[in-house]
């Protein structure tokens, strides 16, 4: 997925399942600090626990999602200072059967355009009616 504007607070949603991966690209023409964060569905319909988030053994936390209205275990926001040029971003999921549900977290400024906003309130629909 190519995102246009890496400054941007926007969260990404996905569903994967064991060995597959989103990949998220992106590039800046200025050196740019870009805070990021990573939550992945922590139970299943049953309520039972199903993940764990291990990134290299940081601090991670839970976090109820509004939209979703799902329980998420979260990294700890974290910023990245990235130099000029091309980045790549993958999510990669492991040691699942099933498909799980992330969400990818970008950027902090809070802006949208007058023509983003129904595309922001169908993704707000999407989001609580398929989870994603």
């Amino acid at each position: 997925m190519l995102i246009a504007d890496p400054t941007k607070s926007w969260a990404y949603y996905g569903r994967l399942a064991d060995g597959q991966s989103d990949t998220y690209a992106f590039s800046t023409t200025t050196p740019i600090t870009i805070p990021w964060q990573l939550l992945i569905e922590r139970n299943d319909s049953s309520g039972a626990i199903i993940s764990q988030l291990n990134m290299r053994s940081d601090r991670t936390q839970v976090f109820f999602e509004p939209f979703s209205h799902l329980n998420y275990v979260a990294t700890i926001a974290k910023s990245v200072l990235l130099r000029p040029g091309a980045h790549r971003l993958t999510v990669v999921m492991k040691g699942t059967g099933n498909e799980q549900r992330y969400v990818l977290a970008l950027g902090e400024q809070e802006r949208f355009s007058v023509g983003e906003i129904p595309y922001v309130l169908g993704a707000i629909h999407r989001v609580q009616v398929r989870g994603y």
